[in-house]
């Protein structure tokens, strides 16, 4: 018998065991014969998104390779204060509400009250009222299930460690470039197209704040705690470590602003962590780690794999040897595809000009850099993953003479400018990134670069690429 249903103000209700995506629909539980059900993942670190009042995750906007959510679950801890009487369009939990969200099979949405929108599609749903909109939603492994919240008891929390932020305001100016020591610091500041390197070690801060297309360079034991508010404005990238840890404790930020906030076409990595206040994942942005506060709210078009399960990274470079020695871990093309070690460059040769990246050497087709004139060059080295790597990422920082590209499995990642520059050989480094999973395979990977040199008969390369990856435990229930 089907089950009755009422017009309230244009919205459908009824109460059903089962979940019928079919109109917009709000259900309270029903009874069920049977054995007990399931219950929600209670370990926090099996969430991706987890907020502990609410999430309003807008999805994709026309752009079905956007929207989607990869890797971990998505959950709100609290009750809805409201209870029955909830408002049917402000839930606790929304995904895609204004365009389509698509989860991974094996994950679960778990929050008490739950609105799914237009042609969504979530593997487990634990909710105790659920709203779906006229296109249907898709629940890949039904029924839907209620459960009692908190998902996780309010002791068993995680909270920001406790920490006082120093008083030196930190500036990297506009283009420029900075490797910052742990320690305590007041306002932290990155202008637009600069480099900040954070290393592995505690860094308290007053705020972080930075401006357009900046780096944020960071490593797996990055632990960056702010007072106040962190955000990063549009083109940007932080990572490429996606274990590297940010908590954020909101110090004076009102509920109107966010607590962490991230700009368009941003790529973030980490472990993001606003107790008191709100993330705003952005517009068009891609995120890899976990992003937990007690809200979360998103623009159109936002991506998000969760990162650091269990985090691996590794790294090559050039000057693996002793100066005028074979390079152990580089090649270079000595005609016709034949690949024969690189030599260490000797850094007494005469008219040596060059900037170094830390903790490398330069390498050569000879160790005094003598090549021929109006030629590419091809340099390569090898790195190796394994079967059940995700979430790979890779950043390169490089010096050339004259200028390089750089390719990953025969995949452009970067070039610098191919002109006889000094810019290309001295500080800052050109850094390239990416991290498009289709770059990287399974066993050994290619890592080449196209050399080219203008005339002077001097050549030679210098880089140090640090590459990231992650796996992931299933859910326990």
């Amino acid at each position: 018998m089907p089950p009755a249903i009422k017009n309230r103000g244009g919205i459908f209700f009824f109460s059903i065991v089962s979940l019928l995506l079919v109109t917009s629909v709000w259900s309270r539980t029903g009874a069920t014969a049977a054995p007990p059900p399931p219950e929600p993942s209670r370990d926090i670190n099996t969430y991706v998104l987890f907020a502990l009042s609410e999430i309003n995750f807008k999805g994709r906007n026309a752009n079905p390779s956007r929207g989607f959510i990869r890797g971990g679950n998505v959950g709100v801890n609290n009750p809805d204060p409201h209870g029955i009487n909830h408002d049917p369009y402000a839930p606790v939990l929304s995904l895609g509400a204004n365009g389509a969200v698509v989860m991974d099979d094996g994950s679960q949405v778990v929050a008490d009250t739950v609105r799914l929108g237009d042609e969504t599609s979530v593997w487990n749903l634990f909710a105790n009222e659920v709203q779906t909109s006229f296109n249907p939603a898709v629940l890949r492994d039904p029924p839907r299930t209620p459960f009692t919240a908190p998902i996780i008891a309010p002791a068993n929390l995680p909270a920001c460690p406790p920490f006082s932020p120093g008083t030196q305001n930190v500036t990297v100016p506009k283009g420029g470039s900075l490797v910052l020591a742990p320690g305590s610091y007041g306002d932290v500041r990155v202008q637009d197209s600069g480099s900040l390197t954070l290393g592995a070690g505690i860094y308290n801060m007053k705020s972080f704040n930075n401006g357009k297309k900046v780096r944020i360079i960071t490593d797996p034991g990055t632990d960056v705690r702010v007072a106040q508010d962190m955000s990063t404005n549009d083109g940007s990238f932080v990572g490429p470590a996606d274990c590297a840890r940010f908590c954020v404790r909101g110090d004076g930020v009102s509920n109107n602003d966010a607590t962490v906030s991230f700009g368009r076409n941003t790529e973030i990595h980490g472990q993001f962590y606003a107790p008191n206040g709100r993330i705003n994942l952005g517009h068009s942005t891609d995120l890899f780690g976990r992003f937990w506060s007690d809200t979360v709210s998103s623009d159109f078009n936002v991506n998000i794999t969760m990162g650091c399960g269990t985090q691996s990274c590794l790294s090559v470079k050039s000057g693996n040897g002793v100066p005028c020695n074979p390079d152990s871990e580089v090649q270079f093309d000595s005609g016709g595809m034949v690949f024969v070690p690189a030599f260490v460059v000797d850094p007494n040769v005469k008219f040596f000009v060059y900037d170094t990246v830390p903790g490398t050497q330069w390498v050569a087709m000879n160790c005094d850099r003598t090549g021929p004139d109006d030629t590419h060059f091809t340099y390569r080295t090898t790195f190796t993953l394994p079967a059940s790597f995700s979430s790979p990422t890779l950043s390169i920082q490089v010096h050339c003479d004259n200028a390089a590209a750089i390719y990953l499995n025969g995949n452009l990642v970067g070039a610098q400018p191919d002109a006889e520059i000094p810019e290309n050989f001295q500080n800052p480094p050109e850094v390239f990134m990416t991290s498009n999973a289709a770059f990287f395979q399974a066993g050994p990977n290619v890592l080449s670069f196209d050399v080219h040199n203008f005339f002077a008969g001097i050549t030679a390369l210098d880089f140090k690429a640090d590459i990231c990856f992650s796996s992931f435990a299933r859910n326990r229930r």
